[in-house]
């Protein structure tokens, strides 16, 4: 009897990778450095990524921090292929890719201060789920921090059912393109055929909102894959516990906290709440969580969850956006004056005593107790790196050759604080192509007007300035 080979669904549906600053060291340095850890400095560290797909989230992290060392490992063969490429192009020594199965044996990969998965585990057979936390326990250094995120319930329940409902339809159609396609209008007819406001009707026309702006690639290896399988937080905590580890916090620090909440919530989440693990499991049938973004630690490590104001003398302080939030949880002066420096130095970061200065204070406590309350509530970033970049555009500007090498064939670039950059036009992705350091304004000139339209040509000369600086600003140029 001639074998069936299978094939696998990243290979028949590339799956590009993205950088994921939530799962980037520096974040997870500064969680465990918050709660009384001492992890390894990220500027010589070990890395490894399970699922690492093309290396789009790995390999910005291996070209920034040239000193650590990145391993990655997923089961695709084409964007294996793909990362690999990458990596030689940039000529980075400090990171591989392997195409390897996490249920064979990891003998050889040594120890690591960061284990990173980011949307593998729920998408696995329990089996695999296993094996990662198995991974996990085996290959991390005594302070080392694992990130895991996964569908979580309650809220994975709404999930499941809209992915059910749409491999249902999708099912009866022989490629991907038409399974994603018919998904999609499946989604929309369901919605368009109940207009009415009762709660059913609502949720459908929520998920289609949600769903528009999620890429193909997305919805196929998400909503309409075969294995689906989230978990509660209480579980996944128990599970990890076999493997001698520990929840250390979630990657987003403000989604451990009750601030949100009214007192009367708040005082009654203390009561049923038996420990901090049973707080967040309360807290997820609250807000009817959907996603976790969680850490871990070794499990006999002693945690300090208390955190004082007198921490953030350790860390790089950075606005957690360029604009100004609509609300602050303080008008104290001295709150307002600190977050326009940052905002005004964004996306650079700015250590405790340089935004002390910038704000005209000498209470350091009161600083403190300011930039924790705002880090609480995710308007405030900590950092224990500060990112290298130009902040001004000099003579002959030169890209980042990570983004130079990424424009050439895709819309969205990673900057060098490992963000996403929407590159809005092919003219901009042609400039930014041109900035490898040997160019000045007017040769630069010289090798856009070919690639200009009858809309952009009269004014390419006037926009090249702003448009230079817009990309310094976005952290794209290098010293």
């Amino acid at each position: 009897m001639e074998s069936i080979k299978l094939v696998n669904p990243y290979d028949e549906v590339l799956y590009p990778g993205h950088p994921f600053a939530q799962c980037h060291p520096d974040r997870l340095s500064t969680m465990a450095r918050l709660f009384g850890m001492d992890p390894a400095p990220i500027e010589h560290c070990r890395v490894l990524e399970l699922g690492c797909a093309d290396g789009g989230n790995l390999i910005p992290m291996a070209y920034t921090l040239r000193d650590s060392q990145f391993v990655g490992l997923d089961l695709g063969a084409r964007g294996v292929a793909a990362g690999r490429q990458m990596i030689e192009a940039l000529g980075l020594v400090n990171a591989r890719i392997e195409c390897r199965d996490i249920l064979a044996s990891v003998e050889g990969l040594g120890k690591f201060d960061y284990i990173l998965a980011h949307g593998v585990y729920s998408w696995v057979p329990p089996a695999v789920q296993e094996r990662m936390l198995a991974i996990c326990g085996e290959c991390l250094n005594p302070h080392g921090v694992a990130y895991i995120s996964y569908a979580a319930y309650p809220g994975a329940h709404v999930r499941a059912m809209i992915g059910e409902m749409l491999q249902y339809h999708a099912r009866r159609f022989p490629s991907p393109q038409e399974r994603i396609e018919q998904a999609r209008a499946l989604l929309s007819f369901l919605s368009a055929a109940r207009p009415s406001q009762d709660a059913y009707s609502m949720l459908l026309r929520h998920e289609v909102e949600t769903l528009s702006t999620r890429r193909p690639e997305s919805l196929y290896h998400d909503e309409l894959a075969e294995c689906q399988t989230p978990v509660y937080f209480r579980d996944f905590v128990r599970n990890a516990s076999r493997h001698r580890l520990q929840y250390l916090g979630e990657a987003d620090f403000f989604e451990m906290l009750d601030s949100s909440e009214s007192p009367e919530v708040v005082s009654m989440l203390h009561k049923l709440a038996a420990d901090p693990i049973d707080k967040e499991q309360f807290l997820d049938f609250l807000k009817c969580r959907r996603f976790r973004q969680t850490l871990l630690c070794r499990a006999q490590l002693p945690l300090k969850r208390r955190l004082q104001s007198g921490q953030m003398r350790q860390f790089f302080i950075g606005a957690g956006s360029h604009r100004q939030p609509e609300k602050t949880p303080s008008d104290h002066p001295v709150a307002k004056s600190a977050m326009a420096a940052l905002i005004d130095a964004w996306p650079a970061v700015l250590s405790f005593d340089e935004l002390l200065n910038r704000v005209h204070t000498t209470d350091g406590q009161l600083l403190g107790d300011m930039i924790l309350g705002f880090f609480a509530c995710g308007l405030f970033q900590l950092h224990t790196h500060r990112p290298q970049f130009a902040a001004a555009v000099s003579e002959r500007p030169r890209a980042s050759a990570l983004a130079r090498l990424q424009s050439r064939t895709q819309s969205h670039v990673t900057n060098l604080c490992h963000g996403a950059v929407h590159m809005k036009d092919d003219i901009s992705r042609h400039l930014l192509a041109a900035l490898d350091g040997t160019r000045d304004r007017a040769a630069i000139l010289d090798h856009l007007r070919p690639f200009a339209t009858a809309e952009n040509a009269p004014t390419l000369e006037r926009d090249l300035e702003p448009s230079l600086q817009g990309l310094a600003k976005l952290a794209l140029l290098e010293s």
